[in-house]
């Protein structure tokens, strides 16, 4: 009779033991997969004009509010860091969902970001946020709606090009003409200055004559002599005396080449 009693004892000690560690781990993967579910609820779109009429087609947008660590992507899946996405002019995927590519929607690890491209009329732009494996996290999203009155620039070009050969890109405006390089500070007209893998001018400074730098009054610009590899190209409208339009008008495109 002892010698059942102790194995009795035994058996429930282990099953008690045994009880918290399930349950332990049951808890964690609920409390991580709520912490994905509802991170972001601060989430927060600034910058924007007050009467939301964008002057100029660049949108520049202060985010906020994310609720973890943003860092750039690295594989992290714990909800515990993450990164911005920008979705323009389409909905933002839900959540879990596998973040897009496409010059539509913009991953960010940064607080301050500057959209450039936007065509005349109403826009909008969604906030959500993604883990390292670029999927979206939390359900919860900021909106931000503005309407561009131009003058705008929309630069297009395929996104991968063969080796050796020029990448031609094609632009379109509106609410101003084009003109060749006149010498004239109106802002009625205005021609291209044409960014290989480097920043514009400053809107304050007039646009060097140097290389990585086009000049051209040409709506259709052909870009050589690129090495393989991706390359970021900006297109900026500029005034016949190389001064920018300010507010600024411009269009980045990126293009892989090889």
């Amino acid at each position: 009779m002892r010698l059942g009693r102790r194995w009795v004892v035994v058996v429930l000690a282990v099953a008690v033991a045994v009880l918290p560690a399930c349950g332990g781990d049951d808890s964690a993967a609920m409390a991580k997969a709520h912490l994905r579910e509802t991170v972001g609820e601060d989430l927060k779109i600034a910058g924007l004009p007050d009467d939301g009429r964008l002057t100029g087609n660049v949108a520049k947008l202060e985010l906020s509010g994310a609720g973890l660590k943003i860092v750039e992507p690295d594989g992290d899946t714990s909800g515990r860091t993450g990164h911005y996405v920008v979705f323009v002019d389409r909905e933002a995927v839900p959540l879990g969902a596998k973040i897009p590519e496409g010059r539509d929607v913009i991953e960010t690890s940064e607080g301050e970001l500057a959209i450039p491209g936007f065509t005349a009329g109403p826009h909008t732009v969604s906030l959500v946020l993604s883990d390292g494996s670029h999927r979206r996290i939390g359900t919860n999203a900021a909106e931000a709606e503005f309407t561009v009155a131009g003058p705008t620039l929309r630069a297009t070009a395929l996104p991968k090009s063969p080796a050796k050969q020029p990448v031609v890109i094609s632009v379109t405006v509106e609410e101003v003409g084009v003109a060749a390089p006149d010498g004239s500070s109106a802002t009625g007209t205005g021609h291209f200055d044409v960014f290989v893998d480097r920043e514009p001018t400053a809107l304050d400074k007039t646009v060097p004559t140097e290389r990585g730098i086009l000049h051209t009054g040409e709506q259709t610009i052909s870009v050589p002599d690129l090495g393989g590899g991706e390359h970021e190209v900006w297109v900026l409208l500029v005034r016949g005396d190389e001064t920018p339009f300010d507010p600024m008008v411009a269009d980045k495109v990126v293009v892989e080449i090889g």
